[in-house]
């Protein structure tokens, strides 16, 4: 039996063992938001250092090129510049129809460990792609990137929220956060697939059902069918 179909047998089981799922909380960048990709290009022409997408098998980018955290965090800011805040970033292919979907079936939250300072503008864009869905926007803490990258005063982690919500399924791509979510939260977080969360680099990371958006919604639909 492939590891898709194991995944699937295991999600179905959950689902006739718990209450319904009622709520999908979904990451940003690297889910709904392409973030990644065009930071990638920035880093690569800056560096002249060519990393294709494929090639960033680190989820702290900087060790994709091998650079200092703050040589990377100076280019990050050319980006956020280019991005007039994160306003203009690009929408992940899929994500939009996918939810739209999902929507049908879900209340859609949006999680995210972005600063506080970047917190109007991810408001702004999320209004602009998902404004014709009721969803919620929370914003959390990390475990495992450095402050000035993430996070704010007050907040709580992915885990401490998820935990506050009944019936909540998620999708996530930070392989750190799926890790820890999956021992407290079930159903298991689903893997928004990305190079950085190939269970090829983490054996850990095999129990997750993976795929891009199309898939994705195609396995919690499966929640009608139980």
């Amino acid at each position: 039996m492939s590891q898709a179909a194991q995944c699937e047998n295991r999600y179905r089981a959950l689902l006739r063992d718990q209450r319904p799922v009622e709520v999908l909380m979904v990451d940003v960048d690297g889910v709904v938001a392409d973030t990644v990709r065009e930071l990638a290009q920035i880093v690569s022409t800056v560096t002249e250092r060519h990393c294709s997408y494929d090639q960033l098998l680190h989820y702290s980018l900087e060790d994709n090129w091998g650079l200092d955290r703050q040589r990377f965090y100076d280019i990050y800011r050319r980006y956020i510049d280019a991005t007039e805040g994160l306003r203009t970033t690009g929408i992940i292919e899929g994500a939009g129809a996918a939810l739209r979907q999902l929507a049908k079936q879900y209340r859609i939250v949006f999680a995210t460990a972005r600063p506080d300072d970047h917190r109007e503008a991810t408001e702004v864009w999320l209004q602009r792609h998902f404004g014709d869905l009721q969803h919620t926007v929370y914003f959390t803490s990390s475990s495992d990137v450095v402050a000035q990258w993430t996070g704010g005063k007050d907040r709580v982690s992915k885990l401490q929220l998820a935990r506050q919500i009944d019936g909540l399924a998620i999708i996530e791509d930070n392989p750190h956060e799926l890790i820890a979510l999956s021992g407290y939260i079930t159903p298991i977080p689903v893997c928004f697939a990305q190079p950085w969360n190939n269970p090829l680099l983490n054996a850990k990371l095999n129990e997750f059902y993976r795929g891009d958006w199309a898939a994705i919604a195609h396995h919690l639909a499966i929640r009608d069918q139980n």
